[in-house]
């Protein structure tokens, strides 16, 4: 039988959680002194009014992973988990946008509550990496994760056009995630509900318009949208693929992995995965780990070009 010790202990600041104390999830010895100590964090809880908390980043990577992957799914999918979420806040840290706050408790950044006490996978996923990062040319990366790729990842630099330097956060096949439960999904509209809506954000549509989707040579997500006049198709109403899913809505359009079907006024999206698709796959991290890949060859697969490092 195995035997648990089980204490209570405060952790990193966070506050009072049920710690295990067994072979694989301790907290790791201290730091030598050639690395730095561990970095706090200011996280805004909330935003109006303004509540920011400080923390120290192990704590605060107990509260992120207990609300952005499943407790139950497999220990080297939460670890990878926590490795991008801790090269995420640290690379928010050096690169401030705000300057009252590093992060947002939010799905701007990464969802976060303080209040929870994490399970126990989570505690081990966390002390199992401490300190770990993703570095491409020695600088931490905003290590980017979403939901399921629906079988395609995708280009940084299609997302985001600050991302350019990001070269290794390609678009590339994914196999991993068939089971994800966001693999197949459909999103209808009106046409005319399709015209208010894009009159809503400052788009006035022609009569008569047509609406042509366009992929990019690398990856069959849609990188542009087009409204156009079917006899005369210049000038065009034009967005990126992830500006439309933007103004349709996230949880209806879950991806730019998606085709359409028109059936007189009705439009149809029928599409695959769920986020913008850009790094890990958090369903095909945890199909990779069910067959028995490692922390390193989910890191190596979705973040390819990078170094696992230790740093605290």
């Amino acid at each position: 039988m195995r035997v648990m010790k089980i204490f209570i202990g405060l952790l990193c600041g966070a506050g009072l959680f049920l710690l295990v104390q067994q072979q694989g999830c301790q907290r790791p010895p201290p730091s030598p002194q050639s690395l730095a100590p561990e970095p706090h964090l200011r996280v805004a809880l909330q935003q109006d009014p303004l509540i920011v908390k400080e923390i120290n980043i192990e704590g605060y990577l107990m509260g992120v992973l207990a609300h952005e992957i499943y407790a139950d799914w497999p220990l080297p999918t939460l670890m990878a988990q926590a490795v991008a979420s801790r090269s995420y806040a640290l690379y928010r840290l050096s690169h401030p946008v705000h300057e009252e706050f590093d992060l947002s408790a939010s799905v701007s950044d990464q969802v976060f509550n303080p209040t929870e006490k994490p399970p126990l996978s989570v505690i081990e996923a966390v002390s199992q990496t401490w300190g770990q990062v993703l570095l491409f040319k020695g600088e931490v990366i905003p290590a980017f994760f979403h939901s399921c790729c629906g079988g395609y990842t995708e280009a940084a630099k299609r997302v985001w056009r600050w991302a350019d330097p990001y070269t290794f956060l390609v678009s590339q096949p994914d196999s991993y995630c068939e089971h994800c439960k966001y693999q197949d999904w459909e999103y209808s509209i009106l046409r005319e509900t399709l015209a208010e809506t894009m009159r809503h954000y400052g788009y006035d549509l022609p009569e008569g318009w047509v609406l042509r989707l366009r992929a990019s040579r690398e990856s069959p997500r849609i990188r542009e949208v087009d409204f156009v006049l079917p006899l005369v198709p210049i000038h065009p109403v034009r967005m990126t693929g992830a500006h439309f899913r933007q103004i349709l809505g996230y949880q209806n359009l879950k991806s730019t992995l998606f085709s359409l079907e028109e059936d007189g006024p009705l439009l149809t999206f029928k599409g695959h995965g769920f986020g913008h698709g850009v790094g890990m796959c958090q369903w095909g991290a945890k199909g990779m780990a069910l067959e028995g890949k490692t922390l390193e060859d989910i890191l190596h697969f979705y973040y390819p070009e990078t170094e696992l490092k230790r740093i605290y």
